[in-house]
């Protein structure tokens, strides 16, 4: 998991580098899908996409990794450039604003609902239907659901006092390369 965050924050500390361009960052993002795209064709027939093989327990994270951050990098470049409706949708901006207390707690609430649909539904526990493909769903819309309105919980009461702070310390913050007035290439 570590390295998904570095991952991110790389690409983060690369679109804020000056002289980086919009299609530098293109370049950038393109080859990390096209490394994701490379390690899939080639991992394929070793197992990469099982965690259960040397290869797949070893590289599915890191192609991953990098399909997410080569797919943000052109998400960024599609939100600042004429084609921002496309990414710009309500929907997409909810999950936006809650992202990171889903992040959070995500994981503690399927654990939580799985614990519990054991203990009180044993019937839909994994032992009594594996891979159940009602049950996933069940348990993916439960579970989502209490996830989403935990975040949404975390972020306008709690995370909202720690929001309203950031305008003291941001004065002195350099301007990304990902803004519309940014010199450079455009992005069709």
């Amino acid at each position: 998991m570590a390295d998904g965050l570095a991952t991110g924050a790389l690409l983060a500390l690369y679109c804020r580098r000056p002289g980086v361009g919009r299609s530098d960052i293109l370049r950038t993002s393109l080859l990390c899908v096209a490394s994701a795209v490379f390690l899939m064709a080639a991992g394929y027939p070793f197992g990469i996409f099982l965690s259960r093989t040397l290869l797949g327990g070893s590289l599915r994270g890191t192609m991953l990794n990098l399909l997410f951050a080569g797919t943000l990098g052109i998400t960024l470049l599609i939100g600042t450039s004429r084609w921002k409706w496309l990414v710009r949708r309500p929907t997409l901006q909810f999950f936006g604003e809650i992202s990171y207390g889903l992040y959070l707690t995500h994981v503690l609430v399927f654990e939580v609902f799985d614990h519990f649909a054991t203990l009180y539904f044993p019937s839909l526990s994994d032992s009594a239907v594996p891979g159940h493909f009602v049950r996933i769903l069940l348990r993916f819309a439960l579970a989502g659901v209490a996830s989403v309105a935990l975040a949404c919980l975390s972020r306008y009461t709690f995370e909202a006092a720690f929001l309203s702070l950031k305008d003291r310390w941001a004065a002195g913050t350099p301007r990304p390369a990902l803004t519309s007035h940014t010199v450079g290439s455009k992005v069709a």
